[in-house]
Order: C-alpha cells, then structure tokens, then sequence
C-alpha cells in the first residue's frame, strides 16, 4: 500500500501510518526503528519503584538483605525488571495503594536471581520469575490449615521438610514416666517446652520420645519416659514413680515421678525440670506422707506439683498445660495418679492430670481419668484386687498411673502399673 507522505517536509520531520513511523532526513523518509535499549538503575541499598523504572532494569548490588517498595508508578501493562546481583536478597514490600501478589515468598531467590513486577490493574502488581518458593513445612501425621495458619504434628520419629525460609511456633512433649509398681508413686509428665525458632530450607530429624513401659508383678519405680527433640530443642522424658519398697523415691525427668512409702519411711518426691532449662519444662512429683502402708504421691505435671498422699488418699498427678497449637484447647503432659493399699483398708487412687493416667485404688473407686480436653486422655485405674494403674494419654507426655497389690498372704505382687504417654512434636506457621 502506498504511503501519501507530506508534500514539502523539512528535515527531521516525522510522519506515522499504521503503527510506524518515519522521519526525513532532507532528501528521503526513512524508517524510524524504536529503541529496545533498557535502561540499568544500580542500587546497593533499598530503594522505591520509580516511574523511570518502567520497562527498565533496576539491579541490587549490596551484600545484605535489600527492599524494592513497589509504588504505584506504573500504569496497566508496563513492568520492571529486579536484578539481585549482589548476595544480599531482595524484599518486596507494597507501597501505599499498592496490592502485591506472588506465586511464592516476596523475595528473590539467590543471587542472580531475576524477578518481573508488572502492574496488572491500577494498584495492582505481580511478581513473577525466579521468587522464592513459598514457606511450607511437610512431613508428620497430624496436619490442621485454617487458610491463615497450617499446623503439622509428629506422633512418631521422622524428617520434617521445610522450603525457604520462615518462623514457626513449636510444641515438643517427650514421653511421660510410668507409675510405680506396688501401690506406688505416679509417673511424671515428659518435658514440656514451646517457642518460637527461624527455619531454614532443608530436611530435618524429628525425635519422639516412648512413654515409660508399665511395670508388670515387680516392686520397682516406674520406668522413665524418654525425650522428644527437634534441632537444639529437647523435652526430657518424666520420671518413673516410686514404688512400696524398693525405691521408694520417685525419679527425677522432664517433670518427676511420684514419691511412695512403706511402714518405716517415705521416699522422696522426684525432680522436675531435669535437666535444667529455662523456662522449666516441668514440676516436681508429689509426697508421700500419709501413714501407713503404701501411698503414692501424684507424678508431676507441666503446670502443677504433683498432688501429696494425705490420709488414705493418693496424690493426683499435676495438671498439664493448655494449648492451643492445633486449634482447639488441649492438655498435654499431665502427671499420672498415684497408687494406694493401705493394708486392705480403703484408699483412693489418685486421678490423672490432663493427659495423665490415674492410680490404683482399694476397694473405693479407683483415680478418674484424665480431663477429655486431652487430646488422647489418660485411662482411669482399676480398684480392688490386683488393682492397675491407667495409662497415660497416647502423644501427650502424660504419666502413667500407680498400680496396688493384692491383699496379704497372696503369692507374688499381681499388680501392674500404667505406662506413659508418649510424646508428640507439632509445628506451626502463618501461611
């Protein structure tokens, strides 16, 4: 198609048909070619979107963290290009008016990184390219996502896989202590700690701590939780309970076990917060101070001492903590419930703590179980004869319940304690 030029130009004139444009020189039109030459901005240091940015590069060079704040500078279809040459990366931030959207974190990735942001709509800007990937945990059994927070929790060993890099608050319970086994001392409640630590890409090592085994037909203490641990942060297992004669202290852990006592004296109670950290991860067991004989005090627990024996009566475990980690309130690491005989008379066996297994009792109603905002709640004990200690709830830290013995004259024991919980580890983080 012929193109009607001006009649008469002069030189450097301009003349534009159906998208081109052409220029005359003095004797002829030529075509004018647009310029695809960008522009580079170099900043070392953090900065704001600027209008001269539009369709042009702006390269960060400084080593630490920097931040692009995108205002709205740009109209509909235009964009920039973000160059993270230097080590340090590049932050994204939403100036006034501005909505930013990214398919992953509001950063670069890694050094040499490059990011568009292109407005889309007034205020509106995307980033796209080499951002990076969104924070997100994967591993574990439980998982809760409210859209605004995502929880997972271990119940057993594993590898928690993180992308990028983020803050997540943190539940870590180790395995509670079994209760001691002839009319004894409940176990104590595995460690208790909670907190908050920065995350980094990469895979790690998740350790969930056994419950202490029930002691079954044999006058021992109770057998010690192990510890849950994740990083540099570990939840020490609870302590065994005491038991009638041999042993009759309860044992020191996260929180402790129970203490117990014969006709010729009481053990003591058990340590909580063993090994020392700050804050404490748990309580002491309780004492045993009634007379008699056998009374068991009531295991340690993440909020509360274990409960004293007093009279006929067996301590109840310390109460665990409530929690709201994964949603709804629960209890974690409760004591278990100490045991009682009582030389046949009746005696009650102490109740769990939230979590916590309750004790063996005597011919009156043995130890209730433990809270039902337990997420897996302790088991009551058995009464009477051959009297058996509950256990403690399954993934919350909680002791085990105290067992009994059979009446006087009987062969052997014939009494089994509660086992511990075992523990759990649950991390949460904002989408």
């Amino acid at each position: 198609m012929a193109i009607d030029f001006p009649n008469s130009p002069t030189a450097g004139q301009l003349h534009t048909v159906n998208g081109k444009t052409w220029s005359y020189t003095g004797s002829r039109w030529e075509n004018v070619v647009a310029s695809t030459t960008k522009q580079v901005r170099d900043s070392a240091t953090s900065t704001s979107l600027a209008s001269g940015d539009k369709n042009n590069i702006v390269r960060f060079t400084g080593a630490s963290a920097q931040t692009l704040t995108v205002d709205n500078v740009l109209t509909t279809g235009d964009s920039s290009s973000v160059f993270q040459d230097g080590a340090g990366i590049v932050n994204f931030s939403a100036g006034t008016g501005v909505t930013l959207y990214s398919p992953g974190a509001f950063s670069t990735r890694a050094q040499y990184s490059k990011v568009d942001v292109t407005c889309v709509a007034s205020g509106q800007y995307r980033l796209s390219g080499d951002v990076m990937p969104a924070f997100v945990l994967s591993g574990g059994q439980l998982s809760v996502d409210t859209g605004i927070y995502r929880a997972i929790g271990f119940t057993a060993s594993g590898t928690l896989t993180v992308q990028s890099s983020g803050t997540v608050e943190y539940l870590i319970v180790g395995g509670g202590g079994s209760g001691g086994g002839r009319h004894g001392g409940g176990g104590g409640a595995g460690g208790y700690r909670t907190g908050t630590m920065s995350l980094t890409a990469g895979n790690y090592t998740v350790t969930i701590g056994a419950g202490g085994a029930a002691i079954i037909n044999t006058d021992t203490n109770g057998n010690d939780g192990t510890a849950s641990s994740f990083s540099t942060v570990s939840s020490a297992g609870g302590g065994g309970g005491g038991s009638w004669d041999v042993g009759r202290s309860g044992r020191a852990g996260g929180s402790g076990g129970g203490a117990s006592n014969n006709t010729q004296s009481n053990g003591l109670a058990g340590a909580g917060n063993t090994p020392s950290v700050s804050p404490s991860q748990g309580n002491n067991g309780g004492a045993s101070t009634g007379a008699g004989d056998g009374l068991g005090g009531g295991g340690g627990g993440a909020s509360a001492v274990g409960g004293t024996a007093s009279g006929i009566t067996a301590g109840s475990g310390g109460s665990g903590t409530l929690n709201t980690i994964l949603g709804p309130s629960y209890y974690w690491a409760g004591g278990g419930g100490g045991g009682t005989w009582i030389n046949q008379v009746a005696g009650a066996g102490g109740a769990g703590g939230g979590g916590g297994g309750a004790g063996a009792g005597t011919n009156t109603p043995a130890g209730a179980a433990s809270s039902a905002l337990a997420i897996n709640s302790g088991s009551a004990g058995t009464n009477g004869v051959n009297g058996v200690g509950g256990n403690g709830g399954a993934n919350t830290g909680g002791g085990g319940g105290a067992g009994q013995q059979t009446p006087a004259g009987t062969a052997g024991y014939n009494t089994a304690s509660g086992a511990g919980g075992s523990g759990i580890i649950i991390f949460k983080y904002v989408r």
